[in-house]
């Protein structure tokens, strides 16, 4: 990082000088005497090792701030302080490394994501920059670094399935379907500290699978249609972050619906709205997109592959001026329809680079012959020719079945 820069930057200034007229020996003098007599090593002295952390953070007055995960770490290895130096090790080992590594997945570590949400099903009022200061508190009179790490995996599956896509709950398959609806969706982070706590609830056979599924129901309702009115996140991390506490005496549905609905300030879709943005709404290019027509592929009895889909326009975005295309569709259909969601299928990368601009009857062969979506292939044999005519009639059909697919509405 810095010290790397400004190690170059020191090695620049030497040749530099070497060019000049070679590195005097006073140069070099020069500077050993300057950091000598102007540079302090400073030594302190903790009694407490859990302020440690903290201390250093305020010393390096901000420009490498040690992560949340590293102050959490030094904070629960600081109770084994004054234990002997194999258990110290044995805790390293067999306990934390399992529970930091877990977190890895393809590669990438959400470690440091997760103690913001954790922090929030300790204290529901906690702002992110507090988040260590919280856990401290909350670990203040536990002296044993191994019920604080167990503490620490008590959401660590549901997090890691949500966030990343991994399968590591062991629930029932319709709460896995759920769960995994709010990863292929991208759900917003501010709903993790709930979903977190309603998920350990079940698995202590407090809530049931069935009420879960139902509020799962109701909440990505709220965030499918929100997104396909595309309504800013702004708002939601103060609708979940208490969701869980308003709602714990009386887990249901229409309970987190009532309460969702309380917050006049976060815009809940109607039916006419969500339908008028289905209809017009360019939806191309959101992030909800992709979503919205695996959900469609699914409902057909679609096995949705593991690679990755592309969304491919029947209407080209840009056909060229003397195809049919432009003698089927006005300009302004071509501007208005284009990039809607009733203009959208499902593809491979490599089947949408076979038809790209092609003729309709050209891309109705290939929709059929190769494509590894049924949403597709059910799209070419239900539709012979494409105009504006036959677009507006899956529109209708698209409307219907995403009123019913999320028709959970208060």
């Amino acid at each position: 990082g810095r010290m790397w820069d400004n190690y170059k930057h020191f090695d620049k200034f030497l040749k530099n000088q070497k060019k000049m007229d070679g590195v005097r020996i006073e140069v070099v003098e020069s500077i050993l005497s300057g950091a000598l007599q102007y540079l302090s090593l400073v030594q302190i002295v903790v009694n407490d090792p859990t302020t440690g952390p903290t201390i250093y953070n305020s010393l390096n007055s901000k420009q490498e701030p040690m992560t949340i995960g590293e102050l959490v770490k030094n904070g629960i290895f600081s109770k084994a302080a004054d234990r002997p130096a194999d258990e110290i090790e044995h805790l390293e080992e067999f306990t934390w490394r399992p529970f930091f590594d877990k977190f890895t997945v393809n590669n990438t570590s959400y470690f440091d994501r997760y103690f913001f949400p954790f922090g929030l099903t300790k204290d529901q009022n906690v702002k992110k920059q507090d988040t260590f200061t919280t856990l401290q508190r909350q670990w203040a009179r536990v002296v044993d670094p191994v019920a604080i790490i167990d503490d620490l995996q008590k959401y660590q599956d549901v997090f890691l399935d949500i966030v990343c896509g991994t399968g590591y709950l062991t629930v029932g398959q319709n709460l896995k379907t759920n769960i995994k609806n709010l990863h292929e969706m991208n759900a917003p982070a501010s709903l993790l500290p709930f979903v977190m706590q309603l998920v350990d609830q079940v698995s202590a056979k407090h809530v049931s699978e069935a009420a879960a599924c139902g509020i799962l129901d109701v909440i990505e309702s709220f965030l499918v249609r929100r997104a396909v009115c595309s309504i800013e996140p702004t708002g939601l991390h103060a609708v979940f972050k208490r969701l869980w506490s308003e709602i714990e005496h009386t887990v249901s549905k229409s309970k987190v619906a009532y309460v969702i609905q309380s917050h006049k300030t976060v815009q809940w879709p109607d039916d006419k709205e969500f339908e008028e943005n289905i209809r017009k709404k360019k939806l191309y290019g959101s992030g909800v997109c992709p979503y919205f027509l695996r959900e469609l592929d699914r409902s057909l009895g679609g096995d949705v592959p593991a690679d990755k889909a592309t969304l491919e326009h029947v209407l080209p975005q840009n056909p060229e001026s003397s195809s049919v295309w432009c003698k089927d569709f006005t300009e302004e259909q071509r501007k208005d329809l284009t990039d809607t969601v009733s203009n959208l299928v499902l593809l491979s990368p490599e089947g949408q680079n076979k038809v790209k601009n092609k003729d309709y009857s050209l891309k109705r062969t290939e929709y059929k012959s190769t494509s590894m979506y049924k949403i597709t292939r059910d799209f070419s044999d239900n539709y012979l020719n494409w105009g504006p005519t036959e677009l507006l009639d899956r529109q209708s059909k698209i409307v219907t079945w995403a009123l019913s697919r999320w028709d959970v509405a208060p």
